[in-house]
Protein backbone atom coordinates (compact mmCIF):
# COMPACT_ATOMS: atom_id res chain seq x y z
CA UNK A 1 0.00 0.00 0.00
CA UNK A 2 1.21 3.69 -0.73
CA UNK A 3 2.01 5.99 1.70
CA UNK A 4 0.32 8.99 0.94
CA UNK A 5 1.74 12.60 2.87
CA UNK A 6 0.31 15.68 2.75
CA UNK A 7 -1.04 19.23 5.00
CA UNK A 8 -4.77 19.81 4.96
CA UNK A 9 -5.14 22.72 3.05
CA UNK A 10 -8.02 23.82 1.49
CA UNK A 11 -5.66 24.08 -1.88
CA UNK A 12 -5.16 20.60 -1.89
CA UNK A 13 -8.57 19.31 -1.67
CA UNK A 14 -8.97 18.79 -5.55
CA UNK A 15 -6.12 16.65 -6.13
CA UNK A 16 -7.37 14.03 -3.00
CA UNK A 17 -10.80 14.36 -3.26
CA UNK A 18 -11.65 11.00 -4.63
CA UNK A 19 -9.14 9.62 -2.77
CA UNK A 20 -10.31 10.73 0.87
CA UNK A 21 -13.92 10.32 0.21
CA UNK A 22 -12.47 6.58 -1.57
CA UNK A 23 -14.38 7.08 -4.86
CA UNK A 24 -10.79 5.50 -6.76
CA UNK A 25 -10.06 1.79 -7.26
CA UNK A 26 -7.01 2.27 -5.31
CA UNK A 27 -6.74 2.86 -1.16
CA UNK A 28 -3.97 4.61 -0.40
CA UNK A 29 -2.74 4.85 3.11
CA UNK A 30 -3.02 8.79 4.17
CA UNK A 31 -1.32 10.70 6.86
CA UNK A 32 -2.22 14.68 7.21
CA UNK A 33 0.99 16.24 8.30
CA UNK A 34 2.83 19.25 8.01
CA UNK A 35 4.46 20.11 5.20
CA UNK A 36 7.58 19.84 7.14
CA UNK A 37 6.79 16.60 8.22
CA UNK A 38 5.63 15.40 5.11
CA UNK A 39 8.66 16.18 3.53
CA UNK A 40 10.57 14.11 6.32
CA UNK A 41 8.62 10.77 5.59
CA UNK A 42 9.60 11.45 2.20
CA UNK A 43 12.94 12.45 2.17
CA UNK A 44 13.74 9.04 4.27
CA UNK A 45 11.59 6.80 2.17
CA UNK A 46 8.84 6.43 5.00
CA UNK A 47 6.30 7.55 2.66
CA UNK A 48 6.34 7.16 -1.28
CA UNK A 49 3.88 9.92 -2.42
CA UNK A 50 3.31 13.16 -1.06
CA UNK A 51 2.34 16.89 -1.92
CA UNK A 52 4.93 19.95 -0.37
CA UNK A 53 5.95 23.06 -1.30
CA UNK A 54 8.87 24.24 -3.28
CA UNK A 55 10.71 25.10 -0.59
CA UNK A 56 9.99 22.06 1.02
CA UNK A 57 11.57 20.45 -2.47
CA UNK A 58 14.77 22.52 -2.93
CA UNK A 59 15.79 21.07 0.82
CA UNK A 60 15.74 17.16 -0.91
CA UNK A 61 19.00 15.47 -0.96
CA UNK A 62 17.91 14.48 -4.45
CA UNK A 63 15.71 10.93 -3.02
CA UNK A 64 12.53 12.86 -4.37
CA UNK A 65 10.62 12.71 -7.97
CA UNK A 66 8.13 15.23 -9.20
CA UNK A 67 5.02 13.74 -11.07
CA UNK A 68 5.49 16.08 -13.92
CA UNK A 69 1.88 15.98 -14.97
CA UNK A 70 0.35 16.78 -11.36
CA UNK A 71 0.88 20.92 -9.57
CA UNK A 72 -0.95 23.26 -7.75
CA UNK A 73 -0.58 26.69 -9.65
CA UNK A 74 -2.31 30.12 -10.45
CA UNK A 75 -1.81 32.42 -13.17
CA UNK A 76 -3.17 35.35 -11.15
CA UNK A 77 -3.82 36.49 -7.99
CA UNK A 78 -3.77 33.66 -5.12
CA UNK A 79 -4.79 35.43 -1.53
CA UNK A 80 -2.22 33.23 -0.11
CA UNK A 81 0.17 35.61 0.84
CA UNK A 82 -1.43 38.74 1.74
CA UNK A 83 0.20 42.11 3.27
CA UNK A 84 -2.24 43.67 5.77
CA UNK A 85 -2.04 47.04 6.77
CA UNK A 86 -4.15 49.80 9.14
CA UNK A 87 -4.68 53.16 6.68
CA UNK A 88 -2.24 54.53 4.13
CA UNK A 89 0.42 51.95 3.65
CA UNK A 90 3.82 54.52 3.26
CA UNK A 91 6.66 53.01 4.34
CA UNK A 92 7.01 49.15 5.59
CA UNK A 93 9.74 48.06 8.53
CA UNK A 94 8.04 46.20 10.65
CA UNK A 95 5.99 42.73 9.92
CA UNK A 96 4.06 41.00 12.04
CA UNK A 97 3.33 37.49 11.12
CA UNK A 98 2.79 34.50 12.72
CA UNK A 99 4.20 31.74 9.95
CA UNK A 100 8.05 30.99 10.20
CA UNK A 101 9.72 32.33 7.30
CA UNK A 102 12.14 29.59 7.43
CA UNK A 103 9.70 27.19 6.81
CA UNK A 104 6.54 28.47 5.31
CA UNK A 105 7.01 28.96 1.27
CA UNK A 106 4.18 31.22 1.17
CA UNK A 107 6.14 34.07 4.32
CA UNK A 108 9.21 33.06 2.36
CA UNK A 109 7.29 33.67 -1.02
CA UNK A 110 6.27 37.37 0.48
CA UNK A 111 9.76 38.07 1.81
CA UNK A 112 11.14 37.84 -1.16
CA UNK A 113 8.07 39.91 -3.36
CA UNK A 114 9.12 42.74 -0.63
CA UNK A 115 12.61 42.64 -1.29
CA UNK A 116 12.79 41.75 -5.56
CA UNK A 117 9.55 43.71 -6.49
CA UNK A 118 9.26 46.71 -3.85
CA UNK A 119 12.96 47.01 -2.80
CA UNK A 120 11.36 46.53 0.94
CA UNK A 121 14.07 44.82 3.47
CA UNK A 122 11.79 44.93 6.18
CA UNK A 123 11.85 43.35 9.47
CA UNK A 124 9.75 40.48 10.52
CA UNK A 125 8.67 39.75 13.65
CA UNK A 126 7.15 36.57 15.17
CA UNK A 127 3.81 36.83 17.14
CA UNK A 128 3.51 34.07 19.51
CA UNK A 129 0.13 34.05 21.06
CA UNK A 130 -3.66 33.22 20.78
CA UNK A 131 -5.24 36.14 19.38
CA UNK A 132 -8.19 35.62 17.44
CA UNK A 133 -7.20 36.38 13.71
CA UNK A 134 -9.59 39.93 13.66
CA UNK A 135 -7.85 41.12 16.74
CA UNK A 136 -4.40 40.98 14.90
CA UNK A 137 -5.12 44.35 13.52
CA UNK A 138 -6.27 46.32 16.76
CA UNK A 139 -2.57 45.56 17.64
CA UNK A 140 -0.34 45.54 14.63
CA UNK A 141 -0.12 48.26 11.69
CA UNK A 142 0.89 45.55 9.26
CA UNK A 143 0.49 42.13 9.23
CA UNK A 144 1.17 39.13 6.99
CA UNK A 145 -1.16 36.17 6.57
CA UNK A 146 -0.92 33.17 4.67
CA UNK A 147 -2.65 30.31 3.44
CA UNK A 148 -5.88 29.50 5.55
CA UNK A 149 -5.69 32.52 7.32
CA UNK A 150 -5.01 35.08 4.53
CA UNK A 151 -8.21 33.22 2.69
CA UNK A 152 -10.48 34.24 6.07
CA UNK A 153 -9.35 37.57 5.85
CA UNK A 154 -9.23 38.56 2.35
CA UNK A 155 -12.95 38.07 2.28
CA UNK A 156 -13.10 40.65 4.95
CA UNK A 157 -10.49 43.52 4.73
CA UNK A 158 -9.90 45.85 1.81
CA UNK A 159 -6.31 47.02 2.62
CA UNK A 160 -4.12 44.00 1.25
CA UNK A 161 -1.17 43.34 -1.39
CA UNK A 162 -1.70 40.62 -2.85
CA UNK A 163 1.89 39.46 -3.04
CA UNK A 164 1.72 35.87 -5.25
CA UNK A 165 -0.03 38.29 -7.81
CA UNK A 166 2.69 40.70 -7.48
CA UNK A 167 5.48 37.70 -8.06
CA UNK A 168 3.26 36.65 -11.34
CA UNK A 169 3.29 39.87 -12.71
CA UNK A 170 6.88 40.36 -12.09
CA UNK A 171 8.02 37.23 -13.55
CA UNK A 172 5.12 37.18 -16.21
CA UNK A 173 4.90 33.04 -15.43
CA UNK A 174 2.67 31.34 -13.07
CA UNK A 175 2.95 30.48 -9.24
CA UNK A 176 3.42 26.68 -8.21
CA UNK A 177 2.34 26.69 -5.18
CA UNK A 178 2.15 22.90 -5.07
CA UNK A 179 3.70 19.77 -6.54
CA UNK A 180 3.56 15.94 -6.05
CA UNK A 181 6.33 13.72 -6.00
CA UNK A 182 7.25 10.39 -4.99
CA UNK A 183 10.45 8.27 -3.74
CA UNK A 184 12.95 7.91 -6.03
CA UNK A 185 12.71 3.88 -5.64
CA UNK A 186 8.67 4.33 -6.12
CA UNK A 187 7.25 1.93 -9.14
CA UNK A 188 3.22 2.04 -8.35
CA UNK A 189 1.12 2.73 -12.03
CA UNK A 190 -2.06 2.24 -9.87
CA UNK A 191 -1.11 4.94 -7.50
CA UNK A 192 -0.78 7.09 -10.01
CA UNK A 193 -3.77 6.02 -12.19
CA UNK A 194 -5.88 6.43 -9.06
CA UNK A 195 -4.62 9.97 -8.11
CA UNK A 196 -5.27 11.10 -11.76
CA UNK A 197 -8.70 9.90 -11.22
CA UNK A 198 -9.34 11.91 -7.80
CA UNK A 199 -8.23 15.13 -9.52
CA UNK A 200 -10.60 14.65 -12.24
CA UNK A 201 -13.18 14.35 -9.71
CA UNK A 202 -12.21 17.16 -7.52
CA UNK A 203 -12.10 19.74 -10.19
CA UNK A 204 -15.32 18.50 -11.14
CA UNK A 205 -16.53 19.09 -7.10
CA UNK A 206 -15.41 21.96 -6.38
CA UNK A 207 -18.79 23.16 -4.85
CA UNK A 208 -18.73 20.26 -2.49
CA UNK A 209 -15.42 20.60 -1.86
CA UNK A 210 -16.14 24.53 -0.62
CA UNK A 211 -19.46 23.85 0.94
CA UNK A 212 -17.17 20.85 3.03
CA UNK A 213 -14.80 23.64 3.99
CA UNK A 214 -17.35 25.78 4.73
CA UNK A 215 -18.11 24.00 7.38
CA UNK A 216 -15.48 24.52 9.61
CA UNK A 217 -14.53 27.78 8.30
CA UNK A 218 -16.07 31.46 8.62
CA UNK A 219 -17.49 32.59 4.94
CA UNK A 220 -19.96 31.35 2.65
CA UNK A 221 -18.82 28.32 0.75
CA UNK A 222 -19.10 30.72 -2.47
CA UNK A 223 -16.14 32.69 -1.28
CA UNK A 224 -14.13 29.13 -0.73
CA UNK A 225 -15.57 28.17 -4.63
CA UNK A 226 -14.46 31.34 -6.18
CA UNK A 227 -10.91 31.24 -4.78
CA UNK A 228 -10.79 27.69 -6.04
CA UNK A 229 -12.09 27.83 -9.47
CA UNK A 230 -10.88 31.55 -9.91
CA UNK A 231 -7.58 31.19 -8.77
CA UNK A 232 -6.21 27.83 -8.77
CA UNK A 233 -5.15 25.26 -11.46
CA UNK A 234 -3.97 21.44 -11.04
CA UNK A 235 -2.65 20.91 -14.48
CA UNK A 236 0.53 21.32 -15.29
CA UNK A 237 2.41 22.65 -18.60
CA UNK A 238 5.78 24.01 -19.48
CA UNK A 239 5.76 27.54 -17.97
CA UNK A 240 4.66 25.76 -14.68
CA UNK A 241 7.95 23.68 -15.13
CA UNK A 242 9.81 27.35 -15.81
CA UNK A 243 8.51 28.98 -12.95
CA UNK A 244 9.41 26.35 -10.64
CA UNK A 245 13.01 26.84 -12.20
CA UNK A 246 12.61 29.94 -11.48
CA UNK A 247 11.69 29.80 -7.45
CA UNK A 248 14.45 26.83 -6.91
CA UNK A 249 17.06 29.77 -7.75
CA UNK A 250 15.73 32.30 -5.73
CA UNK A 251 15.28 29.71 -3.36
CA UNK A 252 18.76 29.01 -3.72
CA UNK A 253 19.90 33.27 -3.87
CA UNK A 254 18.09 33.70 -0.85
CA UNK A 255 20.17 30.78 1.17
CA UNK A 256 17.27 28.74 2.16
CA UNK A 257 19.41 25.74 0.44
CA UNK A 258 23.15 25.39 0.57
CA UNK A 259 23.42 23.80 -3.02
CA UNK A 260 21.25 24.60 -6.12
CA UNK A 261 18.22 23.19 -6.49
CA UNK A 262 17.44 21.07 -9.72
CA UNK A 263 14.21 19.90 -11.06
CA UNK A 264 13.72 15.71 -11.26
CA UNK A 265 10.98 13.97 -12.69
CA UNK A 266 9.47 10.89 -12.36
CA UNK A 267 9.79 9.15 -15.93
CA UNK A 268 6.73 7.15 -15.41
CA UNK A 269 3.93 9.26 -16.57
CA UNK A 270 0.64 8.81 -15.90
CA UNK A 271 -0.58 9.79 -19.77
Amino acid sequence: MCKFVYSNDLIIQPLVFGIENRLVPYQFSIEKLSENEAFQLLENGDAQLGIISPLEYAKSKGNMRILEDFSITSASGARNALLFFRGNLKHITHISTTCELKKNFDAFLGDIVLNEVFDVQAEWKIIHNNLEIQDFFKKYEIFFFAGGAAFEMYGEYENYIDLSEEWILKMNLPLVHRIVVVYESFNDQKALESLQLSREMGVRNLVKIAKTYANYHKHNWNLYYNLLNNNYYYYSDTLSWQSMENLLQYIFFYGRTDYYPELKFYNNKVF
